[in-house]
């Protein structure tokens, strides 16, 4: 079992991301970054992690270099 994954390159639209919290909210936590200037097209990275190994309760993402 996988608790935390960390993906690259991921170009979440914010409708993207909404539906995956969507399906997956009981199980996942989604944090994401992507470049603000071009949202959906570059860049980004994403955070699962999975509420059933990890305590996400006081989970948190900080950005330290946009996009």
């Amino acid at each position: 079992k996988i608790g935390i994954l960390c993906l690259q390159e991921m170009h979440f639209m914010m409708e993207h991301l909404t539906q995956i919290e969507t399906l997956f909210s009981r199980r996942l936590t989604i944090f994401n970054t992507n470049d603000l200037s071009y949202p959906g097209n570059l860049a980004g990275v994403a955070f699962v992690l999975n509420k059933e190994i990890v305590n996400t309760k006081e989970a948190k993402m900080t950005t330290l270099i946009p996009g």
